[in-house]
Parts: structure tokens; C-alpha cells; sequence
């Protein structure tokens, strides 16, 4: 069964020890703001976003939605400034 491109969106408690945890697993930082609350990480294909208060569950989003998302939170982030 193949699953495709998707996006995991974690809410963590501890920002800095979720990272730490996934980066011994193989993940490495590719963005976000930690400072913030949140953090993209990728191995190999995978990525995952490490939220810290932004999200109220852990979410599966499939790659059409990953697109969206993208453009939202960068939509976001440009307001903020």
C-alpha cells in the first residue's frame, strides 16, 4: 500500500525536547521558528512539523493540503511582520 506525500503535524508540550528527540532518530531541522513554537523536520521523505500552542491535536495532512498549507502559513507569517 503506498500512502503518498503527506504532512504530521505534532503538538508537543516540550519544543526543544521533541526536537532533540527526533533528531536522534535521523531528523534534521529544515525551518520554523523555534522561538515561535514550531519547528519542520525532515529524514529522507518524511517531514513533520513540531507545534508548540499553534495546533490543538496531532494532524495527517495528504500532499494537496500540504501545498495549501504552505502558502497559509506563509500568508501568516508575512502578517505577523
Amino acid at each position: 500500500m503506498q500512502l503518498g506525500a503527506f504532512s504530521m503535524s505534532l503538538n508537543v508540550a516540550d519544543l526543544e525536547a521533541s526536537a532533540a528527540f527526533y533528531e536522534k532518530l535521523g531528523f534534521s531541522s529544515l525551518g520554523g521558528d523555534p522561538s515561535g513554537g514550531y519547528l519542520m523536520m525532515k529524514s529522507g521523505d518524511t517531514v513533520i512539523g513540531l507545534f508548540h500552542g499553534h495546533i490543538p491535536a496531532n494532524t495527517l495532512t495528504p500532499s494537496n493540503h500540504v501545498r495549501a498549507a504552505r502558502r497559509c502559513r506563509l500568508r501568516c507569517l508575512w502578517r505577523r511582520r
